[in-house]
């Protein structure tokens, strides 16, 4: 049934997902490009958990009619804000991917859905910690 209350706060939600995740791999990818060492590597670790987060997200956005949203490129290098407010965006960020999941989890009967929305919200918890601790060596 395509007016099914619940499928449509799953999809809305699993839009929100998609968009979160691509906007994270963007930023992650844009602010590696800037650093070096350690935080270039950790930033790039995180651009790709954020992908493939996105990849086990694709399927079920995909069944949902959920499309992959056109994102806006990052600022130019010289206005980059620094590492203590780009990592600490990231750190309300990651948390706001953690409760969206959690949400998607609690929201569905169905098995395959919620373990997506459990795992997604485990990553971006596990991100967080990760984001924290960069947060802390680096501002």
């Amino acid at each position: 049934m395509p007016d099914d209350p619940r499928r449509l706060l799953v999809a809305d939600l699993a839009a929100r997902l998609v968009a979160g995740l691509a906007g994270r791999a963007q930023a992650y990818e844009a602010a590696a490009g800037r650093a070096s060492g350690d935080l270039r590597r950790g930033l790039e670790d995180l651009g790709r958990a954020k992908l493939a987060q996105a990849a086990d997200l694709a399927p079920l956005a995909r069944a949902l009619g959920v499309s992959t949203p056109v994102l806006p490129l990052e600022a130019a290098a010289g206005t980059a804000a620094g590492w203590g407010v780009v990592l600490g965006e990231a750190f309300q960020a990651e948390r706001t991917l953690q409760e969206i999941a959690r949400e998607l989890a609690g929201l569905t009967a169905d098995r395959a859905v919620r373990a997506l929305g459990a795992r997604l919200a485990a990553a971006a918890d596990r991100d967080g910690k990760e984001v924290r601790k960069l947060y802390l060596r680096y501002s």
